[in-house]
């Protein structure tokens, strides 16, 4: 396999893995959904999705509304990590030295469905546990990062819901990792791409990508997406793009803070890996100090810096 950081061969960790689910023409629309993507009650809304709470008198509405979330929580649990034949594209995983390359594939465009949002969760989870992994990059195949999650899917009858969760339980184990994580956004990152560009530690983009939720232009809004947009901008700038539907260029990216720099064509992996190797010069201390600026910066000052103080002499135990 060629690296994406060096253009030389290097060993892998695991193969690839590539799923399929929907055929897909040409226009991004989906033609046939199969497995679990058709299925009534499984990637389909089945009718007891739909029945009206309003059948259930009093307590007994609760109970059933509950028992019913619950089971429908556990179907998308098993279905998002079930990855036999069921989703299309697929994440392919390489090491170039400390660093666990992770490469989105999934047409043109990348995009994201439970399959590939699923591996992606597993394998940062996997890299954080393996100690000879320090570091994360993050990018997708071709000319494209990430195009967000595929709602021609979900227009065509797939089961929001399943989406939806795979992306936020996806984006939520980013700031608990103690390694540092990268993405070289070598084209256009939108909408759940964007979302990850946010998530990461750092991030370098080509000079051409466009970089941000497009969900308003299509009278939506990126109810998931922008939450680590909001987190990593603020309001103000995050409205900026996410109000209007309107990407940030590469270079507004970098000045509002969603990049760290803007490059040229071919050079995102190796300025990202640049990053990283900075950032590994923190050695043990890297874990938790990472995981530390993300705990304090959801924390009131003062609250913050009571928290920091046994951390401070923690680092001094070992």
């Amino acid at each position: 396999m060629t690296s994406a950081l060096t253009g030389d061969s290097h060993l892998r960790l695991g193969d690839p893995v590539l799923v399929t689910s929907a055929k897909r023409v040409e226009d991004g629309e989906v033609a046939e959904l199969t497995a679990l993507g058709a299925g009534p009650g499984r990637g389909r809304r089945s009718d007891a999705s739909r029945r009206s709470k309003a059948d259930m008198p009093g307590i007994g509405r609760a109970v059933s509304g509950k028992q019913t979330a619950s089971r429908q929580r556990s179907e998308r649990t098993r279905m998002m990590n079930s990855v036999d034949s069921v989703w299309s594209g697929g994440v392919e995983q390489e090491v170039v030295g400390a660093t666990s390359v992770l490469t989105i594939h999934n047409g043109e465009l990348n995009l994201l469905n439970p399959g590939i949002l699923t591996d992606i969760r597993a394998r940062l989870q996997e890299c954080d546990d393996n100690p000879d992994i320090r570091a994360v990059l993050l990018t997708g195949a071709g000319e494209t990062f990430c195009g967000g999650l595929d709602i021609a899917a979900v227009k065509a009858g797939a089961d929001p819901a399943l989406f939806g969760e795979a992306l936020m339980e996806t984006l939520r184990i980013f700031p608990r990792l103690g390694l540092s994580v990268a993405a070289a956004v070598n084209g256009d990152a939108l909408a759940g791409g964007a979302s990850f560009v946010a998530a990461c530690d750092f991030a370098v983009a080509v000079d051409s990508a466009r970089i941000g939720t497009v969900e308003v232009g299509a009278g939506m809004w990126p109810m998931i997406a922008q939450v680590p947009i909001i987190h990593r901008l603020g309001p103000r700038l995050a409205i900026e793009n996410i109000g209007s539907g309107e990407p940030f260029t590469a270079e507004r990216a970098r000045e509002v803070g969603l990049v760290q720099a803007v490059v040229e064509a071919g050079r995102a992996a190796v300025v990202a890996q640049e990053w990283l190797d900075n950032a590994l010069r923190a050695a043990g201390a890297g874990a938790p100090g990472r995981r530390s600026l993300y705990e304090f910066a959801s924390m009131s000052y003062d609250d913050a810096l009571d928290a920091s103080l046994p951390r401070f002499v923690e680092l001094f135990d070992h």
